[in-house]
């Protein structure tokens, strides 16, 4: 049976949760936790592409949950392929393939 004195393991996310005192932060505070400027997040909130977000009166605010919840959807193992995958050569006259 573990003592009262023995540390309890908590994740990072709850640690720092605890550090902050609440779950919630504002656009400059997620925008640095996704890595992206805050006006990148600003732009895809309008246009209904970013994370998650809540209106606490007119402050916009994250969920710290709904951030990671959204990064991990986002995850890729691959880039993601522009255009053709078809090669031309080099030597290859205009318009030919």
């Amino acid at each position: 049976m573990p003592s009262e004195d023995a540390p309890t393991e908590n994740s990072p996310q709850e640690e720092h949760r605890q550090q902050l005192q609440t779950p919630y932060l504002n656009i400059e505070e997620a925008a640095k936790r996704l890595k992206l400027s805050p006006n990148t997040l600003n732009k895809w909130r309008h246009l209904g592409i970013g994370p998650v977000f809540r209106d606490h009166g007119r402050r916009i605010v994250y969920h710290i949950d709904d951030l990671d919840s959204w990064s991990q959807r986002h995850k890729r193992q691959k880039a993601r392929t522009y255009g053709s995958n078809k090669l031309i050569p080099s030597d290859a006259p205009r318009g030919e393939k």
